[in-house]
This record gives C-alpha cells, structure tokens and sequence, in this order.
C-alpha cells in the first residue's frame, strides 16, 4: 500500500515526459480526442454545480434514506446527470458568451 503513493506520481510523470516530447504513441491518440475537449469544457462548471445537486436533493427529501448499494448507485448516476445537465445549460449560459465576448475584446 505504501509503494501506491510513489508509483501513482511517478507514473503520472512518466506519461506527462512521454506526452512534452510527442512519443505517447496510442495514448496521446486516444487523448487528443475532440470528445475530450467537449467535455474539458463542462468541467469546471460540473465541479462548481455538482455539491448544489446533491445538497438539493438531500434537503428535499421528506424520510430518512436508506442506504443499498443499489441506491448508491442510482444516487451516483442520477446526480451526475443531472450535474451534466445543469453544466451544460450553466455553460451555455454564462461561459461561452463570456468567452466569446473575450475573444472580440483580444481581437480589437
């Protein structure tokens, strides 16, 4: 367990050195993706609306849940949806004209 803490970041580093000199091979392939950029984008707004999501939906229920597996599971997909979702309206919304009004002002 202890050798999981040096090898994780040094594995890391040797895909990242593999990655600055362009002999990543398959890997930077399957990274350079356009599917990967997409989803860069609704990053950050995932990571700022996904803890609103899930306190929403705990604050709203009436009863004590119940905790299975199989609720956890329903739980994990059903908010990470959702925190796709609103991600994706809140990016379109306010992120992307920002960007592009960003741009216009670089250009002039």
């Amino acid at each position: 367990m202890a050798m999981s803490h040096v090898i994780w970041p040094l594995g890391i580093a040797w895909f990242v050195a593999l990655s600055s000199t362009a002999s990543a091979g398959w890997m930077s392939k399957i990274l350079s993706r356009p599917a990967w950029c997409a989803l860069s984008r609704l990053s950050l707004c995932v990571y700022l609306i996904h803890p609103v999501v899930i306190l929403l939906h705990y604050l709203s229920t009436r009863t004590p849940l119940f905790v299975t597996p199989f609720t956890m599971v329903f739980f994990f997909i059903g908010h990470t949806m959702l925190s796709y979702v609103a991600a994706l309206v809140m990016y379109l919304g306010f992120q992307s004209p920002f960007v592009a009004l960003q741009q216009l002002t670089k250009s002039v």
